[in-house]
Parts: C-alpha cells; structure tokens; sequence
C-alpha cells in the first residue's frame, strides 16, 4: 500500500495507510501454508484410515482463517482537526470506522508489552495489519461506555513519521509519551 508521508506546512489532514512488507509476507505466507499442509494430512489420514478427528481437521483450518483475517484487513488512518479517524477493511469486504476525539486522548505512547497494563482499559482494539512492520504505537483515551459511564479504552496502530508529527501538533503534551506519564496526568486531573 502507499501512504502519504510528507505533510506540507499548513496542512489540516493526514492520511496514512497500512503498508505491507515483504518480511512479513514471508512470514504469513509459510504460516498458512504450514496450516494448510496439517489439514491437507488430517484430511488424508481421515480418508485412509476412516478415523475420525474433527478436531485434528478444523483446528488449522480456523487458525488459517484467523490468520488470513488479521492479515488480509487493511486501515486508513485519517487525523484531521477535530478528530482521528480509523477505517478497517476487512479482507472479506466489511468496513467499520473507529472515531477518537482529540478532546478525548489521554496519551500516544509506544506500545511496550506487559505482563499488566498501568491503565485499566475496558476495550482494546487492534487497528493494524500483521503485514504492517512498523513498530505499535497506543493511544489511550476515554469514552462512554454502556449506560454512559466513561470508561478507558486502548488502540492500537502503527503509525508514520508525518503523522505522529501532525498528531504532536495537535496534542502537544501527549504525543511521545511513555505509559507512566500518561497515566500521572491521567490521575492529576482525576479521571
């Protein structure tokens, strides 16, 4: 995919897209072809012995699924002055749109994995392609859950030099943060 990197003075929107990279793709496509080989053999083994194993049959057949879904959706990142905004495209052909104010972000910090997390987050969502080999960034921020009491939520995604750029203009204090930062200012203000 391509995406639009360099962001002119002046400029009022980012869009970047996910990117695929040939590493990756290696990576993804022995995968699946391991999968397919284990349930091509289940197959075979259920055919010549008239043995029955479901399990042994269908387990690599959803993980195969599984795969191809995470790494077939592609995302847009679109970061204008209001708002971002994510699209996700699943390889199926679903789209669905994911809105954060930026009134609502808390923080976009690098994602380092933990064993537990500072934040509580209530939801989690993934807004990058396995393809994509840029590192994971988080945004954490706060929105109305169920009876419209706030609640904690985390992204995902894997962002470009131009837009994390555009975002520190917009949010100057909470771009390049680290999660303990974010997470002090969060219990400054009280949230």
């Amino acid at each position: 995919m391509t995406k639009k990197a360099d962001k002119p003075e002046g400029v009022e929107k980012v869009v970047e897209h996910s990117e695929v990279h040939r590493k990756n793709r290696i990576v993804i496509g022995a995968t699946l072809g391991f999968l397919l080989v284990m349930a091509v053999l289940s197959a075979y083994f259920w055919v010549t012995r008239h043995s029955v194993d479901p399990y042994r049959l269908f387990t690599p057949l959803l993980i195969a699924g599984w795969v191809v879904w995470r790494a077939g959706s592609k995302f847009t990142c679109e970061a204008d002055g209001k708002l971002l905004r994510f699209t996700k495209t699943g390889p199926f052909g679903g789209v669905k749109v994911y809105e954060v104010q930026y009134r609502d972000i808390d923080g976009i910090f690098p994602y380092r994995p933990k064993l537990m997390s500072i934040i509580k987050t209530r939801r989690t969502f993934r807004l990058h392609s396995a393809l994509d080999g840029r590192p994971v960034w988080a945004i954490a921020y706060e929105a109305p859950g169920r009876r419209g009491r706030p609640e904690n939520r985390r992204i995902y995604f894997k962002p470009g030099d131009a837009m994390l750029a555009f975002l520190h203009t917009r949010l100057p204090n909470k771009v390049w943060a680290s999660e303990e930062e974010v997470f002090a200012r969060k219990v400054a203000a009280g949230k």
